[in-house]
């Protein structure tokens, strides 16, 4: 039996390249990335970060992220993602409670809402301040009760690793 044969050669090949196919495709590392998501979440409602769509294409890559601050959870973003931010503001007039998924590395971490103070009703979940927003600041707050979503001790590690953790 002639091991490189051509029959053989296209099997060893074949082969090969599927395994090399197969190995790009297992990294989905995608980092931290912040989706908008285009559903009607009402508030109290039970959520469940596994049943929501995530698009394709993320609000805030870890292209966008210059450095995150974790005592505050201030992100430092770069002046395209405040364009972005700017736009989406003039093309979403009522943005208030506008759901977002945030992700790590292609899984979901935690559900969070744009959120206005003068919202009579109490935030179901961590909350990107609207008003930090119009100034300029990304600012993720937890008003206490969610905390333990957005001091994700995993998400900590990845941005930490990615000198993206801003040290006081």
């Amino acid at each position: 039996m002639d091991i490189c044969g051509p029959q053989n050669m296209k099997i060893i090949l074949i082969t090969i390249l599927t395994l090399i196919l197969a190995c790009q495709g297992a990294d989905n590392s995608k980092g931290f990335e912040i989706y908008c998501i285009d559903e009607i979440v009402p508030i109290e409602s039970n959520i469940i970060l596994d049943d929501f769509i995530i698009p394709d294409t993320p609000f805030i890559s870890m292209d966008h992220i210059i450095s995150y601050d974790w005592n505050n959870h201030e992100i430092l973003l770069t002046n395209e993602a405040w364009v972005k931010i700017g736009k989406f503001i003039e093309e979403n007039y009522t943005i208030s409670k506008q759901p977002f998924i945030a992700t790590l590395n292609g899984k979901p971490i935690y559900f969070c809402r744009i959120w206005s103070h003068y919202n009579a009703e109490r935030p179901d979940s961590p909350i990107i301040d609207l008003f930090s927003l119009m100034e300029g600041k990304f600012l993720i707050g937890g008003y206490g009760q969610f905390d333990d979503k957005i001091n994700n001790s995993e998400l900590y590690n990845f941005l930490k690793s990615h000198n993206k953790i801003q040290e006081l």
